[in-house]
């Protein structure tokens, strides 16, 4: 949830025309402003993906957390949508990389 919402804002910062390493400024010692957003979301604007957790193994969680809410008929949306949002980075070759890749998804490169 972390990685997704935080690709979705880096990618968000670019569109309206803010430095997305701005972004990072405002957060950094704030709640949200943890080093893993610092790491990835540094990942993201370079769009350099070294693979420290490969995406398709995010995917294959997301899917078993999807599983067992099913079993349980627990309706679960918002991991619905990150299992998409990963799935449609893998789908389009970045699988191997770090999970942080799944900002290309929501940066429409992927």
């Amino acid at each position: 949830m972390t990685t997704v919402g935080l690709s979705e804002t880096i990618a968000l910062a670019e569109r309206l025309g803010v430095d997305p390493d701005r972004f990072l400024e405002v957060i950094d010692g704030g709640p949200v402003g943890a080093p893993y957003a610092a790491l990835k979301g540094r990942m993201m604007i370079e769009r350099e993906f070294p693979p420290a957790f490969p995406l398709y193994l995010a995917g294959k969680d997301a899917r078993l957390v999807l599983e067992a809410g099913e079993s349980d008929r627990a309706e679960m949306p918002t991991t619905r949508a990150i299992e998409r949002r990963i799935a449609a980075a893998i789908e389009s070759g970045h699988g191997d990389e770090d999970m942080a890749a799944v900002y290309l998804a929501s940066a429409g490169d992927a």
